[in-house]
């Protein structure tokens, strides 16, 4: 049966809108979905979150400040060298021979002093920086050399760095290590040597 020419004009049109919705649909330059029931991703113009995230395994630097002293004896002839590494809230002190037979075997105490001048028989080097500063014995060999590798979390670089800076001072073989107010002042035993303490 030949349809009416009123219905075929219907059917055309409902099938020219179908396509025109759909279209309609979709915003402007995005890709139609060809999978039923899909939705293409959309652009933010932001960077993905979870490419900005920190690796669990990532280590932080520890910046670690160092300061130094040649330590000479009343001629001016280098004795020693010192170390001392700021790190982590914890000061590392390393103090080293230079040369053979220049300090006598035994036991040397060491102190850090309040005033970065070493003069004369280094009375000059003022007092403890505190009375914390301290630091165990340098044992000296029956070669004339030694080392010694201490920490400290009570040494601070500001303090040892201020106006006065500080230095650090050798004294004779002691004869009363053990004792703390003798360890305090240095004792009766005289310095022998000093460094001034310098940053870099």
């Amino acid at each position: 049966m030949v349809k009416p020419l009123s219905q075929l004009k219907t059917a055309t049109a409902v099938l020219f809108v179908a396509p025109v919705a759909l279209l309609a649909a979709c915003s402007p330059n995005e890709p139609v979905a060809t999978q039923p029931g899909t939705t293409p991703p959309i652009w933010t113009g932001s960077p993905d979150p979870s490419a900005e995230a920190m690796p669990e395994n990532e280590q932080v630097t520890v910046e670690k400040k160092t300061i130094h002293a040649i330590i000479a004896g009343p001629d001016g002839g280098q004795l020693a060298a010192a170390t001392i590494d700021f790190s982590e809230k914890v000061a590392t002190v390393t103090v080293e021979t230079t040369g053979a037979g220049k300090l006598a075997p035994g036991l040397h105490n060491l102190q850090l002093t309040s005033v970065g001048k070493c003069e004369g028989d280094f009375a000059s080097a003022g007092d403890p920086v505190t009375p914390n500063s301290q630091l165990v014995p340098l044992q000296i060999g029956a070669d004339g050399t030694g080392m010694l590798v201490t920490t400290s979390d009570v040494l601070k670089e500001d303090e040892l760095l201020d106006g006065n800076k500080s230095a650090l001072v050798i004294y004779d073989k002691s004869e009363t290590v053990a004792d703390q107010t003798t360890q305090a002042t240095g004792g009766a035993a005289k310095r022998v040597a000093c460094g001034v303490l310098t940053s870099g």
